[in-house]
């Protein structure tokens, strides 16, 4: 069996050995650590506990290969906090980020095999996830097509996982993940605007009966269209078939922001979010409503404190968040104030009526360039949470539920370390 650390120069000896023409080879790497104050995130903290703190670090390594007719990468990831691991190294966190080869079969079209990242316009419901530590990344087959005379582009894609012994039909252990899902994406570009429509189909496997699945179907649209001051944007997609709980699922969401620059070191953006949920006086226990941006990254949107779609991408009252955004840049600082104000669409409780307030939220960030290959970005986030919060989070104990924070401060090192053009020029 080839051990982990042999690819690398497998790798090496495929691209001096077995080159084509006009080909390229890249090697790169990602140091990121980040060290976190916790009072409050992803859930409210009780009284009675106290704040902590914790070190993360991701470190990638990844080659490139690109030559007319063939690409290549291959990218590994160490994902750890620190302490985690003993000094002697006996636990090990090192994995495949990124594994895959693309065939070339004209400068419109390609064909992507393996291990890769499928990230799509404003990544609301498809992206990378890049805060986290680990990422997100898809085993499957993705075809491309690229009119750069037209600016159409197309993409279609698949994505199967299969269980540990795939010669039975067995359950898929990685809960809650999907068995596989197919979409496709489709992209024309105007002068000023830019539209997509993506659709989507993901089957959930029965953990009672391996061979039934069920499916979710979804489906929807970007815009967004752009002035040398003013942008808009707006996307809706829209969820039906059955949840992975085997429910009946109607659900929405729908969003639009508007963004003004009056300078190039200031911005301006103000938006609304509406994702659809299930009203808790319900009692059709067959019918979901609640809608789930399953791939798409819900730290950037719904508040850094990560309150909401973070670790759980479905919220059973659905959500309705209100935001202001605004940017400063001068030199090689970047600034970001944000406040989000959360609202509940549906019915909370008998006694609780529908866009009861749940909560506001303060978002504080700055990113600072040191050098072309090292940044040093930080924030602080916090959230004034109503009472109405308990239908969303467990409240069990005391809480002072304007005393919720969450600070970060993280150092960037990335860049190409070696950039070699190969064969003939």
């Amino acid at each position: 069996m080839i051990k982990l650390y042999a690819f690398p120069f497998i790798f090496l000896w495929m691209v001096f050995f077995g080159t084509q023409s006009n080909a390229q080879f890249t090697l790169s790497g990602e140091v990121r650590p980040r060290a976190e104050l916790n009072n409050g995130q992803f859930v409210p903290l009780p009284d009675s506990v106290s704040p902590s703190f914790d070190v993360s670090q991701r470190t990638r390594l990844s080659f490139a290969y690109k030559a007319p007719k063939v690409e290549m990468r291959v990218a590994f990831q160490d994902i750890r906090n620190w302490g985690y691991s003993t000094q002697l190294g006996t636990n090990r966190f090192t994995l495949l980020y990124e594994g895959w080869g693309k065939i070339n079969f004209s400068s419109k079209t390609g064909l992507i095999i393996g291990r890769q990242k499928m990230s799509y316009d404003n990544e609301r419901v498809l992206g990378t996830v890049g805060w986290r530590q680990s990422g997100l990344t898809h085993d499957g087959l993705l075809f491309q097509f690229r009119d750069t005379s037209s600016n159409w582009s197309l993409d279609l894609g698949a994505v199967y996982h299969f269980p540990v012994d795939s010669t039975t039909v067995a359950n898929y252990s990685f809960v809650p993940n999907h068995r596989t899902f197919q979409f496709f994406w489709l992209n024309k570009k105007w002068k000023k605007l830019n539209l997509s429509i993506l659709g989507m189909n993901l089957a959930w496997q029965n953990f009672n009966n391996p061979k039934q699945m069920r499916f979710t179907l979804m489906g929807g649209f970007y815009l967004n269209y752009t002035t040398e001051k003013w942008r808009l944007e707006a996307d809706a997609y829209f969820q039906g078939g059955k949840n992975r709980a085997g429910q009946d699922l109607s659900a929405y969401m729908a969003g639009v922001n508007v963004s003004y620059m009056p300078t190039d070191a200031l911005g301006l953006n103000l938006g609304i979010d509406l994702l659809s949920g299930t009203d808790a006086t319900s009692s059709n226990m067959n019918r979901n409503n609640d809608f789930s941006p399953f791939f798409g990254v819900n730290h950037r949107y719904y508040g850094h404190i990560d309150w909401f779609y973070v670790g759980n991408t479905t919220v059973r009252q659905g959500l309705f968040d209100a935001y202001l955004v605004l940017k400063y840049t001068v030199k090689n600082w970047n600034f970001r104030v944000a406040y989000h104000g959360f609202l509940s669409p549906n019915t909370l409780s008998t006694t609780v009526g529908r866009f009861q307030l749940l909560g506001q939220e303060i978002d504080l960030a700055f990113k600072y360039k040191i050098h072309k290959w090292v940044t040093l970005s930080g924030g602080y986030s916090h959230v004034f949470a109503t009472e109405n919060i308990q239908y969303y989070k467990p409240l069990n104990g005391n809480y002072t539920l304007s005393n919720n924070g969450w600070a970060w401060l993280m150092l960037t090192f990335k860049g190409d370390f070696l950039t070699v053009a190969l064969g003939k020029k």
